[in-house]
């Protein structure tokens, strides 16, 4: 039970847990410590509602029940009513009635078929060759010469420079110029072979080039025994 205290100055409700009146600002306090008989205790009113909920419930309830029920009832009445459909009778086949079978339809004529035509393959187009450039192989193996010697001031002749010895040594000093005479020895489709030596002396060292990407590239060396 839930109890109210009544203020002994103004009159008005409080709540107990209250130490001071709502409306007056009484001191309340006092009256918990000390006399509980100024206190009006008053029974807190109970729901009155919740019977009538609980019989508007049950009501509603057995409603429901009796509409599910009635359903069923009216469904087997239903069935119940259903006419049988009357079989059809199928009639038999007189005497002397003879079916005819239906004719077959004539198979159409096939067609002949048109010998197929095998297609040819395609030729690759032809792929653009770029032939060897002859003269591009004297700076090839004049920039080889000078990674190999490592002598800026190296000379180079063909051997057809250095055909005529009296006009060579007129021209060039061996004894102070690094000279060095070169031919080409064969050619192979994309590859020269060069050999190289002092002027009129024997062969001393055969390189080969081959033409690759449009240039002339350094491919291997050998000296001769």
């Amino acid at each position: 039970m839930v109890y109210k205290i009544i203020c002994p100055s103004c009159g008005k409700e409080n709540r107990p847990e209250d130490y001071n009146c709502w409306f007056c600002a009484a001191d309340l306090k006092r009256l918990l410590e000390d006399d509980f008989s100024e206190l009006d205790y008053r029974p807190k009113r109970k729901a009155a509602l919740i019977i009538p909920g609980l019989v508007i419930l049950l009501v509603l309830g057995m409603i429901a029940v009796g509409i599910f029920y009635m359903n069923d009832w009216f469904g087997l009445l239903a069935e119940e009513e259903e006419v049988e459909a009357p079989e059809l009778e199928i009639p038999e086949d007189e005497p002397g009635q003879v079916e005819e079978e239906p004719e077959e339809p004539e198979p159409e004529p096939e067609a002949e078929e048109e010998p197929e035509v095998e297609e040819e393959p395609e030729e690759p187009d032809p792929v653009e060759t770029v032939q060897p450039d002859y003269d591009q192989l004297e700076s090839a193996i004049h920039e080889w010469l000078m990674e190999r010697v490592d002598d800026p001031d190296v000379i180079l002749l063909h051997v057809d420079d250095a055909d005529d010895p009296v006009e060579f040594y007129d021209q060039y000093d061996p004894v102070e110029e690094n000279i060095i005479v070169y031919k080409e020895e064969s050619r192979d489709d994309e590859f020269v072979t060069v050999i190289f030596g002092p002027p009129f002396s024997e062969w001393s060292i055969r390189a080969v080039f081959i033409w690759d990407q449009a240039e002339w590239r350094f491919l291997r060396e050998e000296d001769f025994n």
